[in-house]
């Protein structure tokens, strides 16, 4: 038996009507909430702010091979089907220390399986992340590495579809529901489409036994191909029930990306020792110091 807990955001805040400067998106947090899925199957961009943002709609296939498609592949899109509908949020962003770099991302939300058609959809950025959330539920998550919107324009399009999103602006409060499954955990994944477990931690200790992991996403591509991987956690007693844990450590900042650790208990409390993979990035941006290599 497995004991999820599900990363949820409660998006019920005061709106903010109405979008007409796309500054918000270097304003720190926000969320872009309650809109679906279209009815209509129809291919067509939904949203696009400063030409930064952009919502499309799209049909992709097995054959084609263009930057979108690549992504759903990427993420295992086509497992079942040989066609995927799915909305992409494609957002271009650079880093603070290289103004002259810019680089492209995508995230997906397929329709065919990991959303119902009738959900409550939301896209919300934390500084670090971008995510999809359905009903409130964190389904995908992209983080580019990078911390600051490329705007080329002023412009704000919003698809007749979308005409009930809102504007939230601020950080959302996070918790977690839970999901019982039965069956063995044999063959572990985490919750959500696009998600792996990479380098795997163990610890036991006063009859607990603790398996970490880093979280991945989409075969470690995210953070701009530099893996913004944080540590989960999972605990059992009898190795026949597990339960999820709350992350031990998440991240807070574009640039982070965890690496493997150790869990350690001293005078009544856990640790836990981590590296940051700060080296694939550079020192003016991290704001700490590179190490040498006689260090």
């Amino acid at each position: 038996m497995l004991l999820r807990k599900i990363a949820c955001f409660d998006v019920a805040q005061s709106p903010i009507s109405g979008m007409e400067n796309p500054s918000f998106l270097n304003e720190g947090a926000f969320c872009l909430s309650s809109f679906s899925f279209p009815t209509e199957k129809k291919e067509r961009v939904l949203l696009s702010v400063g030409g930064a943002l952009t919502l499309s709609f799209v049909r992709r296939s097995r054959e084609d091979k263009d930057d979108v498609a690549n992504i759903l592949r990427t993420d295992n899109c086509f497992y079942e089907q040989d066609e995927v509908w799915a909305l992409v949020a494609s957002y271009t962003m650079r880093r603070k220390c290289e103004p002259e770099e810019r680089a492209v991302f995508h995230m997906a939300l397929p329709i065919c399986s990991y959303a119902p058609v009738r959900a409550s959809l939301s896209l919300y950025y934390d500084g670090a992340f971008l995510r999809f959330l359905v009903n409130g539920d964190s389904i995908n998550e992209q983080s580019s590495g990078c911390d600051i919107f490329v705007l080329d324009n002023e412009e704000i399009f919003i698809d007749e579809s979308l005409q009930g999103m809102v504007l939230r602006k601020g950080s959302l409060t996070l918790s977690y529901r839970e999901k019982r499954e039965e069956g063995s955990i044999d063959f572990y994944m985490p919750y959500g489409p696009f998600a792996f477990a990479g380098d795997v931690m163990n610890f036991y200790h006063d009859g607990t036994y603790h398996l970490m992991y880093l979280y991945d996403r989409r075969h470690h591509r995210s953070g701009n191909c530099r893996g913004a991987h944080y540590i989960a956690h999972l605990t059992t007693k009898d190795f026949k029930s597990f339960y999820e844990q709350e992350p031990i450590v998440t991240l807070e900042e574009p640039y982070e990306t965890c690496g493997t650790g150790t869990m350690l208990f001293h005078n009544g409390k856990y640790y836990m020792t981590y590296g940051l993979h700060t080296e694939r990035y550079s020192e003016a941006l991290c704001g700490l110091p590179a190490l040498s290599d006689d260090a």
